[in-house]
């Protein structure tokens, strides 16, 4: 696998800039569970039927690996489908989806990483996620050889690390077809279709218009507006 310089057990990935925090936050998280673990438990919001998994950040270096597009089970990436994606739809995701990650940061689909727990709201040896990282993932992103971006993370981890002034972009916000209001849960699923559709359909897409004709292509309703692509749903 290689891995970050200074902890061969930790996993390569994408951005190698990162590797510098990667390395000091997985210490730290590690430590830190190891050695208070009913503080860490607390920190990571646990609650009594889920405190084990404060057990996976003991493990950061040693852990098995899945692709990251299989490493998170929230509502968006079940809907992906990606355990079941042929060759062909995980090479074009390794290239164009970049996933953020509390922990790893910025890293691309097919990236390989351990079962960890720590969240976007977390805070770490006094520090907010946003103080550990800094502009590092907004600097990633402006090296990331995109020609534009389609953010689709949450606002809590745009504002970890902002698509720069420099990179053409938009968010992607799900609204319900009928009257227009914004999704919340659902929104989640609506995404993670999308991205099956793209995953599977691997258009060549490198502006807002061109997601705009592709989608119309695929019979979705999109809309856009100043720095915004909005999917009806």
């Amino acid at each position: 696998m290689g891995g970050v310089p200074g902890k061969s057990g930790y996993p390569a990935l994408s951005f190698p800039a990162l590797d510098p925090i990667r390395e000091a936050l997985a210490d730290a998280l590690g430590t830190f569970c190891r050695t208070d673990p009913d503080a860490a438990v607390r920190m990571l919001k646990l609650g009594p039927k889920s405190r084990d998994e404060a057990l996976h950040n003991l493990q950061l270096d040693s852990g098995v690996l899945l692709p990251a597009m299989e490493r998170f089970t929230g509502v968006l990436y079940a809907e992906t489908g990606a355990a079941t994606w042929s060759e062909d739809s995980r090479d074009w995701s390794h290239r164009h989806i970049a996933v953020h990650s509390a922990l790893w940061g910025l890293v691309r689909a097919q990236d390989a990483i351990p079962a960890y727990r720590l969240s976007n709201d977390s805070r770490l040896a006094q520090r907010s996620m946003k103080a550990w990282w800094g502009d590092s993932i907004s600097h990633a992103l402006a090296q990331c050889g995109a020609r534009w971006v389609l953010d689709a993370r949450s606002e809590g981890y745009r504002e970890l690390g902002p698509v720069p002034d420099s990179l053409s972009s938009d968010y992607l916000e799900v609204v319900s077809r009928d009257g227009g209001r914004a999704l919340n849960h659902f929104n989640k699923k609506h995404k993670g279709e999308l991205v099956a559709l793209l995953a599977t359909q691997r258009p060549n897409i490198s502006s807002r218009d061109d997601f705009a004709a592709w989608a119309t292509s695929q019979s979705l309703d999109v809309r856009l507006s100043p720095g915004v692509v909005t999917l009806a749903v």
